[in-house]
């Protein structure tokens, strides 16, 4: 074990939260995006506001409005629910909603079928909620997600900082002078929690603390928690497992991290940066051995 607590390395998330005006826990992603404080929109099946409240089937997205008010609206990935895995893997949507965009990219990405080791450190066999960990070589992380959503995100900033060639006839972008919504969707460090070598250099497992839990924790929660307990028949983690899940979860987080900052330097590479509204959110995280509970906690940030 380490003598001190090995911290997180998120140095892009450092970067984007020196330079925040607003720093906000609680705001969750599909209630920004479906401008609808409130509404009954955390079920996986029903992530789209349209879908889990009728009577908002004709309230826009705030992409969805800002298009009808001449923006250019683009996605990439994972923006609404989708399955990760169980989705993505196909080139699925997901509860997407299309008349919010001008351009929607599906990116397709291997996940549990990405060549190489998946180690799995908990019982159950839903690759979506059970907790699992690959370390790949550095270079072979091309085809993960979040690196394919970058990339494609990175293009379309291109496109929009782009001049047109003198007197080229040829159609090059769409709204040529509009202002743009960009969604870039990352999936990480949602499970399977699959990062490069380098990454996982900086977390070992051996050096990964776990918290401390009272003997009594779980006797004033309700049944419905304790169903998510390391108890329960899908977890069941002994302490090797829990300390790898937890340095697999830093290490995912460090990943998706590098992505942010590529897109960060991209926007300052283009001369965007000074003229660009940057909103960061997260979706929920997970416990990491509290309670003891080793899946979903709801606690949500933004960063504008």
């Amino acid at each position: 074990m380490a003598d001190e607590p090995v911290a997180l390395r998120p140095r892009e998330l450092g970067r984007l939260r020196s330079q925040a005006i607003s720093q906000e826990l609680g705001i969750d992603r599909d209630v920004l995006l479906c401008e609808a404080f409130g509404y009954a929109g955390n079920g996986f099946a029903n992530s789209n506001h349209r879908i889990a409240t009728p009577s908002l089937a004709d309230h826009p997205t705030l992409a969805g409005f800002l298009r009808e008010g001449g923006y250019y609206s683009a996605r990439v990935s994972k923006i609404f629910h989708l399955g990760v895995p169980g989705g993505i893997e196909r080139g699925e949507a997901g509860s997407d909603d299309p008349d919010s965009w001008d351009y929607a990219i599906n990116v397709m990405a291997p996940e549990t079928l990405t060549p190489g080791n998946l180690e799995k450190l908990s019982r159950g066999d839903h690759y979506g909620s059970n907790f699992s960990r690959m370390i790949l070589p550095d270079g072979h992380e091309l085809s993960q997600a979040d690196v394919l959503a970058t990339d494609q995100a990175i293009a379309i900033l291109e496109n929009r900082a782009g001049a047109k060639p003198s007197g080229a006839t040829n159609r090059t972008k769409f709204k040529e002078d509009a202002p743009f919504f960009l969604a870039v969707g990352f999936v990480r460090p949602h499970v399977p929690l699959i990062a490069p070598k380098r990454h996982f250099a900086h977390y070992p497992d051996d050096d990964m603390d776990l918290p401390h839990v009272p003997s009594d924790d779980l006797d004033d929660v309700p049944a419905a928690a304790k169903r998510n307990s390391n108890a329960a028949p899908r977890f069941r983690m002994d302490t090797s497992e829990q300390r790898k899940s937890i340095a697999a979860y830093y290490a995912s987080i460090s990943f998706m991290d590098e992505q942010l900052g590529r897109l960060l330097d991209t926007l300052e590479r283009l001369g965007m940066r000074d003229n660009t509204i940057v909103v960061f959110i997260s979706d929920h995280g997970y416990n990491l051995g509290e309670h003891p509970v080793p899946h979903v906690q709801q606690r949500v940030s933004t960063l504008l």
